[in-house]
């Protein structure tokens, strides 16, 4: 037998006519199509065998209702083809997709192979914006440790597996959510080949009618899903530290990898909406530390949005802690700065500064809170809250049109940043500008800036000058006849990036960087030779490349900065003096 399709179906009466009908069209002969019905109580048992008599391909197995995961099970058990593939029993397949997947994967001899899911509804279909912002559907040949983004594609549907890559693995049996990323993350850890087909394969559908949608689900049982997740988790690492397929490194960088998505995607916001109820809050704040403990110290000293979303996101909503629980989230907040302790004091510190001294105050200050100053503290920041995320950004929009349609402030130049500082390129090119036009407004934008008058300063300005990805403007359209400088902040070109870098590690996606180039006036490019580099990079056409040296290269021309550079050196390497030396531009 050349291909197995398991199903397993669960009073599904409204769908699996549909399913069966897209089975049944599939042209492969040699095939066999193994539902599983679990126990169902409605029609759906009734209407599979209805639909399925006339055809030897499929196979009808009963069973009482023990869960998907044994379903599926079920079927592994008696499947007999070289390739395996799942389909859940309310989605659909499309036209002659399991042929198309096993000749590719002949073709190519593939381990996995896997094509592009469409969702769809009543009104309309679409594709997953994480599939599209993830690159996931782009390049062919892959492997986990080269593309970590398969880990965002982490069901088992939509992809035609060997059987030889699964071999003896099961779906874990008592996990109630999250239990297909055991299956699917080990078959991609052993998998040597991944190929991706570029074609529409399968139809999720997303319910309209049924049950409660998975959002209803999780605020109702946070901690049940939390539970399951950390079992998962667990899991998975047994699994892969057992197979033992890579070296120490690699090993870290995927389990990296997938920390961060199940974290970000699932355990984080499915934490927050248990940390929201106060009769559970507890348990949920147990779980998380229970779930960090769980990751493996190197793989947490490397997984910075982690870090991240519990110093700062946490921090964030931390109104909400009851007085009971305040030790147990003090806790958490130690447990993660001491394992990464580097990345909290450089990164959190430069890029978080509010959060970070927030947290050094709550960490050093906590046996002495006091049940008022905990509520005074609850107010404050809760109003702040409520402000950043539900108010600022249309107001920010709102200043940002109401600028652009007053005039034109004509000698008005902003050079600005997201981070915490402007770099040494923008604050020279700040002085040179002031040097060359005194009649010139400068204004200097960066993280800290005040927000209001950001945006109204941008609404304003003739010129706004950047260097790297500028956040506040993204799907914000720039004044008719102002400037929009992007002077980049490495020299020359030696790594791709921009729109260039798509489909490349940890690349954004196109739209994304759509948004971030789209509106540039103006590129400056070190040498014409680069220039079609540039942009290809942020895709402009060549006529608004300008060419010219940035301002930190230009200082290293400068005689007395090269003295002062020798004297500097001399002091710090005095042993070398005598050697030859010389200027080099590297990356700026």
């Amino acid at each position: 037998m050349k291909v197995s399709v398991i199903i397993p179906c669960f009073n599904v009466e409204y769908y699996v006519g549909q399913m069966i009908e897209s089975l049944r069209a599939q042209q492969l002969k040699d095939v066999e199509f193994i539902v599983v019905d679990d126990g169902s109580t409605d029609r759906t048992l009734q209407l599979i065998k209805e639909l399925t008599e006339n055809d030897s391909r499929f196979k009808v197995i009963e069973q009482d209702n023990y869960g998907v995961s044994i379903a599926r099970n079920t079927g592994l058990q008696v499947a007999t083809g070289d390739y395996l593939m799942f389909v859940d029993a309310d989605d659909l397949v499309a036209n002659n997709a399991i042929e198309q997947l096993y000749q590719e994967a002949l073709m190519t001899e593939a381990e996995i192979v896997y094509g592009k899911i469409v969702r769809f509804n009543s009104r309309g279909e679409w594709y997953a914006q994480s599939h599209i912002e993830k690159n996931i559907y782009s390049g062919k040949y892959k492997n986990i440790m080269q593309h970590p983004e398969l880990f965002y594609s982490i069901g088992p549907c939509a992809k035609l597996y060997s059987k030889k890559v699964i071999g003896e693995l099961k779906f874990p049996e008592q996990i109630i959510f999250g239990e297909d990323q055991f299956f699917t993350f080990t078959t991609y850890t052993r998998a040597k080949k991944i190929v991706f087909f570029d074609k529409d394969i399968y139809y999720y559908r997303v319910r309209e009618l049924g049950n409660k949608s998975l959002t209803q689900s999780t605020h109702e049982n946070a901690i049940g899903y939390m539970e399951s997740l950390i079992a998962v988790y667990r899991l998975v690492t047994q699994q892969f530290n057992c197979d033992n397929l890579y070296s120490t490194a690699d090993s870290i960088n995927i389990l990296r990898e997938y920390s961060n998505r199940m974290f970000k995607y699932e355990f984080f916001p499915i934490f927050k909406k248990g940390y929201r109820q106060r009769q559970i809050q507890d348990r949920a704040l147990k779980l998380m530390q229970e779930f960090l403990v769980l990751i493996d110290d190197r793989v947490l000293a490397e997984s910075y949005f982690i870090m991240r979303a519990v110093c700062v996101e946490l921090t964030d909503i931390r109104f909400l802690l009851r007085f009971k629980n305040r030790q147990l989230f003090v806790t958490i907040q130690r447990y993660i700065i001491e394992v990464n302790e580097a990345a909290f004091e450089i990164k959190i510190k430069r890029y978080y500064p509010k959060q970070y001294q927030q947290i050094k105050t709550i960490i050093y200050s906590a046996n002495d809170l006091k049940r008022v100053n905990m509520r005074l503290d609850r107010l404050k920041h809760g109003l702040t809250y409520v402000w950043q995320r539900k108010c600022a950004t249309k107001v920010y929009r709102l200043i940002y049109e109401c600028a652009k349609c007053l005039p034109m402030q004509k000698q008005s130049v902003v050079l600005a940043t997201t981070k915490q500082a402007l770099s040494d390129n923008l604050t020279l090119l700040a002085k040179e500008i002031k040097q060359l036009h005194p009649n010139s407004q400068i204004t200097l934008l960066k993280k800290t800036s005040n927000k209001l008058q950001t945006y109204y300063k941008l609404g304003r300005a003739k010129a706004i000058i950047i260097d790297d990805y500028y956040s506040p403007l993204y799907n914000k359209k720039i004044r008719q006849g102002a400037e929009y400088i992007q002077i980049w902040h490495a020299m020359g070109a030696l790594k791709k990036f921009g729109l260039s870098a798509i489909n490349k590690g940890d690349s954004n996606s196109r739209l994304f960087e759509q948004r971030a180039h789209s509106q540039y006036t103006k590129v400056l490019c070190s040498s014409p030779a680069l220039n079609h580099i540039y942009a290809e990079a942020f895709g402009v056409d060549q006529s608004k490349i300008i060419n010219g040296l940035l301002p930190t290269a230009r200082q290293l021309l400068k005689e007395e900065y090269q003295s002062d550079a020798k004297l500097k050196f001399q002091r710090l390497y005095p042993e070398l003096t005598s050697k030859k030396k010389g200027f080099i531009c590297t990356y700026f």
